[in-house]
């Protein structure tokens, strides 16, 4: 995918994710991980989790880490959305026939330095499974 495609998409994500979050509201698959999360409950996020997650801030740079890697060296990037206000955006994946049906986007605005980016964690859900995907930034 070329480069401007991926930032028409993320600036897409982007304002669809600040338009839910004018009106919070919780997302409740995103609370049970966060609940997981508080709790260290490493199990039950190695138990949702795909066997490779992405995660562009992790082991040097590389942009896939193996769910244990993850959860082992990198926990920390499960925490930088406690406590705080999130957008979130829903898309219907049924066409791509992976056996979900929705991917879901989280974000969270942040600022670093005077600089503003998002953290966008993505899940996959159907009616009886949800699938954590990783984590990447934006600017």
């Amino acid at each position: 995918m070329s480069k401007v495609k991926f930032i028409i998409i993320f600036i897409i994500l982007f304002s669809s994710c600040k338009e839910n979050s004018k009106n919070f509201q919780k997302l409740e698959v995103w609370e049970k991980i966060q609940e997981a999360v508080q709790k260290r409950n490493i199990d039950y996020l190695l138990n949702i989790s795909s066997d490779s997650l992405q995660c562009l801030e992790c082991s040097k740079g590389k942009h896939w880490v193996t769910k244990e890697v993850f959860f082992r060296d990198n926990f920390d990037q499960m925490k930088l959305g406690e406590n705080e206000n999130y957008g979130y955006f829903i898309e219907n994946i049924e066409d791509l026939n992976i056996g979900f049906k929705e991917r879901i986007r989280i974000s969270y605005g942040k600022k670093y330095k005077g600089n503003k980016y998002d953290i966008i964690y993505t899940i996959l859900r159907n009616e009886s499974n949800i699938k954590f995907s990783g984590v990447f930034s934006i600017p």
